[in-house]
């Protein structure tokens, strides 16, 4: 029975610890995607900072 417990325990801090990457996997991807469409944004719109509409 103690063996059991300790498998389930390895699997709980497996699955715990890779949820975990993921999240940080996910949190840093959405930063990256947020850096490049403010990028992509700030290019369009460059040539209209010296007229005056922005």
């Amino acid at each position: 029975m103690k063996h059991g417990k300790h498998k389930n325990y390895v699997m709980l801090t497996a699955v715990s610890a890779l949820l975990c990457l993921a999240t940080v996997a996910s949190v840093v991807a959405f930063i990256l995607n947020r850096i490049s469409l403010k990028k992509q944004h700030d290019i369009k719109w460059r040539d209209y900072d010296d007229c005056g509409i922005f």
